[in-house]
Formats: C-alpha cells, sequence, structure tokens
C-alpha cells in the first residue's frame, strides 16, 4: 500500500509497517515491510475504489535502544522521533535513567494474536475533477507505536518523586509486572489532494486519527483524538534540481494542560535532489 501524496511524511499511509530506524533517511519505498494482504481495485471513469485487508499483523521495524532512533530511551513522544517513554519536566533524569532501564529490562511488546478480530483493513477512493487529484480513506487498524503502561505502585512513585527508591524496593518478580505495552486500535480518517498553479506543484494530506494515546506530565497514558496534516510546495528548476518545502502541523483535540506534548505541533521540512548522468546519480538533501 501507498497512500498519501506528500513527501516522506504520509499521515494517511497506515496500513504498511516501516523499517524506522532512521526515519530521515533513505527512500520511502525502501522503508516499507512486506506485508501478507488482500487487495482489491474497481475502475469507473476517472475513479478508483480501493480495498485493502491486512490479516495478520506485522510490527515496524525499529532499534530498541542503542541509537538516537531507539524506542527505549527519553525522547518526546512521537511516532516520528521514536521513544515511547517521553521526557518529563516533572520527573528529574536520574528517575528517567531508571524508567528507562525498567522498561528495556522488564517489558516487551506484546503484538496482536493472529485472528479474524484482529484484522486490520482501510478503503479509498481516488478520483479527478477540473485539474485536481484526491482521494478520501478510512482505516481500522493497530498503532503500530504501542503505549506504555505502568503499575499503580509505580505510578504513585513517579507522582511522588520516589522512582529510585521504589524500584530498588521491589523484588524480581514484581519488576516483571511493574511495565507493560500495549497496541492500541485506531481508526484512521484521511484526505489528500495534488494540483497544480504555474510551475509549482501543490499537494496536501492530512488525517484524523481517533483512539490514539498520549501521556500527561506523570507518565501516564490518554486517549486524545489529533489531526496531522501537510502542505507541500515543490519545482523544478533549471536542469533537474527538484525542491519540496512542507509545513507539517498537529493538533490535539480536548487538551489538557498536563499533557506532555504540545496542543498545537509545527515543523517544516526542505529537500532538494538533482538528477546527473542519465539519473543514475541523484544526490538529495533533506
Amino acid at each position: 500500500f501507498a497512500w498519501g501524496r506528500t513527501d516522506i511524511i504520509n499521515p494517511t499511509d497506515n496500513l504498511n509497517a516501516l523499517n524506522v530506524t532512521n526515519f530521515l533517511t533513505g527512500d520511502t519505498e525502501e522503508r516499507r515491510i512486506p506485508v501478507f494482504a488482500l487487495k482489491m481495485d474497481y475502475y469507473r471513469e476517472n475513479t478508483v475504489f480501493e480495498l485493502g485487508l491486512v490479516p495478520f499483523y506485522q510490527d515496524h521495524e525499529m532499534a530498541l535502544w542503542g541509537s538516537d532512533w531507539a524506542l527505549y530511551r527519553p525522547g518526546i513522544v512521537t511516532e516520528y522521533s521514536g521513544g515511547y517513554l517521553p521526557y518529563s519536566e516533572v520527573i528529574d533524569d536520574e528517575s528517567m535513567e531508571v524508567l528507562d532501564w525498567v522498561v528495556r529490562n522488564y517489558s516487551s511488546p506484546n503484538p496482536p494474536s493472529y485472528s479474524l478480530e484482529n484484522l486490520q483493513g482501510g478503503v479509498r477512493i481516488s478520483s479527478k475533477f477540473k485539474g485536481w487529484d484526491f482521494s478520501v480513506s478510512y482505516a481500522y487498524l493497530f498503532d503500530k507505536i504501542p503505549t506504555i503502561y505502568f503499575s499503580d505502585g509505580l505510578y504513585n512513585a513517579i507522582e511522588n518523586g520516589n522512582i529510585p527508591g521504589y524500584i530498588a524496593s521491589l523484588p524480581i518478580y514484581e519488576l516483571t509486572e511493574s511495565a507493560y505495552l500495549e497496541h492500541k486500535r485506531l481508526h484512521v480518517v484521511g484526505l489528500d489532494f495534488a494540483t497544480t498553479w504555474g510551475a509549482y506543484g501543490i499537494r496536501g494530506e492530512g488525517a484524523l486519527f481517533l483512539g490514539a494515546y498520549t501521556y500527561t506530565d506523570v507518565l501516564r497514558p490518554t486517549q486524545k483524538n489529533y489531526l496531522r496534516y501537510v502542505i507541500g510546495v515543490d519545482r523544478i528548476f533549471g536542469e533537474n534540481l527538484y525542491v519540496n518545502l512542507q509545513l507539517v502541523q498537529k493538533i490535539i483535540f480536548d487538551y489538557d494542560g498536563d499533557l506532555l506534548e504540545e496542543e498545537v505541533q509545527n515543523m517544516l521540512t526542505l529537500s532538494a535532489n538533482k538528477k546527473f548522468f542519465n539519473d543514475t546519480l541523484i544526490p538529495e538533501v533533506t
């Protein structure tokens, strides 16, 4: 599956698992992990109806620890920076290192089992109208970034500022029950478009994520729906110099002040590449 029209960041493209050991390098297609799927397309004039079913869950390929892209490390919670142990200003560095150690050594991802009730799938309708290419989509799937939960005792220690002392007092068998990871179900409703304005290409893509989870400042998961969208402009200058500029924004709905993430998050991406020697050499800067 290759849904979406923007570069690198595709909010509507969620059925495929990806290799995100280093998110910002490598071609998007090269990062896709093949999955067993059933796909059906129906064509009617300028419109394409697409159905995709993924019967077996496939995780992202992610580094667990030991790199800047590792999941088990303190870092802002986002599917692009990695990390489901977020940085919190109310937790000191020593406590964060202890929590990181607990997650790294005493929890493991618990992917959905192979069963019909864990089926993932999506539909997309694509069409054209007066110079505009566009599509609408819906997907029902599992979030491939697990949500992390701690035991009640550990949450109390986090809130009381006594994480190292609490962990040191636990026997091994209780440590193994102090953290676990769970993949949550998501509903994703998407829209994308592409058109031209003179020499410029204009592309946009956005998705509403229903059932997503984020974290409070004491690391308690909380369900918050959000919108992520991308608006991009690109142009080819001179002889095969391609430049692309994109605005990426995430907006969390029903926002609470105790969340780790900001209510509105903004990012700009700029990429350029140029083709040489009959397209056999294409250096790129992002």
